[in-house]
Order: C-alpha cells, then sequence, then structure tokens
C-alpha cells in the first residue's frame, strides 16, 4: 500500500554503475526520492550522486548473504514506507529474485531467477531463438580458446568471425577475427584474453540494432526499436523486431525489462538477434529523453499498487532522434545544430540532468573501462 504524503521512496538495488545512474535519473524524474544499495566493486561512483541517499554498501552483492538485503529493505520500511524496490543490471535482479517474495514493500515488475538465468546467457538464448523460428547468426560453442577448432569455424561460420565471452557484458572480450594473423596476435597469443566459455559467430556485415520492451507475463506492453552508433539513436517502427522479441517473450512468459541486441543483415535483408540483455538497458535514458520512461511504465503496470502516483506513458516509440552532447565537437554535429537538424528538447534535458548530478558520469568517463564498449 502507498504511504500517505508527496514524496514517494524507491529502493535501487545496483551493480553497475552506468545502468544504475540511468535508472536513478528516470526515478528522480518522477519525483521520487532513491534509497540506493549498491555493490563497491562495481557501482561505487553512484553514493556520489545528488539523486540519492545510500542505504546499503556491499562489498560482493552476488556473494553476500541474500538475509541481509532483506532484513536492511524490511526494517527501512518499516520506518520509512518504500513505494517499489527496482535492481537495474543482472546482479541486482538475481539478488532481488531471491528474496521478492518475502520483500514488504512492491516490487518492480520482474521475472524468475531460472528466466532470467536463461535469457542472459548467450548459448540458452541462442538455442531459445532457434527454437522459436528466430533469425540469429551462425554460432559455435568453445569451452576456452584452446578448445577452439579453426577448421570447425571456417567450414561452418567462415571468416571474418566475431569472437566473444559467452557471460560477459558491455563488448568485454569482443573481438573480430578478419585472418590466420587477427586469431594469433589478439587470441592465441593474447595472455589476457583467457575466457572461460566463448562463442565464434558469424559477422553480420550491415546497421546495429535493439528492441527494448517491457513484458507481462509473456505479453510485451511497451517497446521502443532504434538504430544506433556510439554518439546517435534513432528510434522506428519496426514491426519484424517486435515479432522476433513477442516469440522470446512469449515462450520464456517473461516479465520486466528486456533489451535484444540484433544486426540487419544487408545481405540477406533480414534482421538477426545477437543477444538479450534481461534487464534495464543503458540507451534507457536516451529512450525516456526522447518520449517513453520505462520506469514509468513499469510502475504504471502493477495499476493497483501506484495507480494512484503513475500516468502510464505512451506504449511505444515509433520515432525520434537523439545525438550525444559529445556529438557537439564535430564539424557534423555543429552543421546539425545550425541548420535544425538536431533535436535541441532531449539534448537540453539531457544537459541539464548531467549538470545537476555530474558526478557519477564524470568518474565514470574518468575511469573508463578499455575493454567495455558500447552498451545497450
Amino acid at each position: 500500500m502507498l504511504h500517505s504524503g508527496a514524496a514517494r521512496r524507491v529502493v535501487l538495488i545496483s551493480a553497475d554503475l552506468r545502468l544504475g545512474h540511468n535508472v536513478l535519473r528516470s526515478i528522480w524524474s518522477l519525483g521520487a526520492k532513491t534509497y540506493l544499495i549498491y555493490d563497491k566493486r562495481s557501482a561505487d561512483f553512484l553514493r556520489l550522486s545528488r539523486l540519492c541517499e545510500v542505504l546499503h554498501a556491499s562489498d560482493n552483492m552476488a556473494a553476500d548473504d541474500p538475509n541481509i538485503f532483506l532484513r536492511i529493505i524490511n526494517e527501512f520500511h518499516a520506518d520509512r514506507p518504500i513505494d517499489a524496490v527496482i535492481a537495474s543490471d543482472v546482479a541486482g535482479l538475481v539478488l532481488l529474485a531471491k528474496i521478492r517474495d518475502r520483500l514488504l514493500p512492491p516490487v518492480f515488475p520482474m521475472c524468475d531467477c531460472d528466466i532470467l538465468t536463461m535469457l542472459n546467457s548467450k548459448r540458452d538464448f541462442h538455442a531459445l531463438c532457434i527454437a522459436t523460428g528466430v533469425d540469429v547468426p551462425k554460432t559455435l560453442f568453445f569451452d576456452n580458446k584452446n578448445e577452439i577448432v579453426l577448421e570447425k569455424i571456417r567450414e561452418e561460420v567462415r571468416f571474418p568471425f566475431v569472437l566473444k565471452p559467452t557471460e560477459s557484458f558491455g563488448g568485454r572480450g569482443v573481438v573480430i577475427i578478419d585472418n590466420l594473423r587477427d586469431w594469433d596476435s589478439q587470441v592465441l597469443r593474447n595472455a589476457s584474453y583467457n575466457y572461460s566459455g566463448l562463442l565464434a559467430q558469424e559477422y553480420v556485415e550491415g546497421e546495429d540494432w535493439s528492441i527494448s520492451v517491457l513484458a507481462d507475463n509473456g505479453a510485451i506492453k511497451y517497446w521502443a526499436a532504434f538504430s544506433y552508433s556510439d554518439l546517435s539513436t534513432e528510434f522506428f517502427e519496426r514491426s519484424d523486431l517486435l515479432d522476433m522479441a513477442e516469440r522470446i517473450i512469449a515462450e520464456t512468459r517473461f516479465t520486466g525489462v528486456a533489451n535484444f541486441d540484433a544486426r540487419f543483415d544487408s545481405t540477406s535483408g533480414k534482421m538477426k538477434f545477437l543477444e538479450c540483455n534481461p534487464r534495464f538497458f543503458a540507451r534507457v535514458g536516451v529512450t525516456r529523453l526522447c518520449g517513453l520512461n520505462f520506469v514509468q511504465a513499469g510502475l504504471a503496470m502493477q495499476e493497483t499498487i501506484f495507480r494512484p502516483w503513475i500516468r502510464a506513458p505512451r506504449r511505444t516509440l515509433t520515432n525520434g532522434k537523439y545525438y550525444s552532447s559529445r556529438e557537439l565537437r564535430s564539424l557534423r554535429g555543429l552543421q546539425r545544430l545550425v541548420t535544425l537538424r538536431w533535436p535541441l528538447a532531449p539534448l537540453i534535458r539531457d544537459l541539464f540532468e548531467l549538470a545537476n548530478d555530474p558526478l557519477p558520469p564524470l568518474m565514470r568517463s574518468l575511469h573508463r573501462d578499455p575493454e567495455r564498449k558500447v552498451l545497450n
């Protein structure tokens, strides 16, 4: 039950700095106060945010006793009632899944741990796509780099191919192998390339796409499809991506937020799914600035709990553009600005929010993981 008074309280569980800050900004935009539970190893700089108050700092969220978090949240709720508990990333969702049934405050829509684990596994997701008739690139799986048989890759996948760890995220460990020289220098003789579990995947020539969804028990309620680069995002109505996502969501009876990375195959003219991220996505902030707040949507979906507070947002984004403020440093960006081809409303709002809470993104840029690439 919602507490009386204007101030709303949300507990955010986060083990990822970028995802956590994007979700934090989304909560703040709704006028709620956030109480943060974070992993000091991977989300430490979230404590510097002006938009939250620290409730608990974990040394290792995956290893800590879940009952510790259960006690902290329930005791806080007894003193100052909480309107929602939200996890921004897979580690936070796994933790939340373990204690959800014993939590006193309401929990943001999410799936069970077994479904979360299956969709987060690149191997299991690939098998699920094949079983549901969703196009994917040709892919082979290996335990480690020493088990890779190049002849088998040459016959079934072909050069060039993408090599990446099955359990990593954020682009860590992803390399494109064009020839034997690349294989030798980037992988075989690279001592730091020592991941357990690897996939060798057909390189799909074409544009990068994603579709992000919010689902309830196997039915997609909100969605946004977009093409993207490091500096830009453009939203479109893509019935093909929606159909592919609906098959996966329905088959797993998924509940919660998920993002599907895809590539438009310029040879076949078809979309191919690459992987699933069953969590909030890095462009959740961009999507919100362009008109669809996935945090708001998830709260609105639970009408009996949150309807007095939250009004349902639009169901989908079928158009709109966003350019990163970093684009202002380029001639192309300045030309877009001068010729009025730059949508200014999202940029102005983004710059305002960054100025209002600058420390987490500043510290993230100063301590950037060199292996981490663009995250969706």
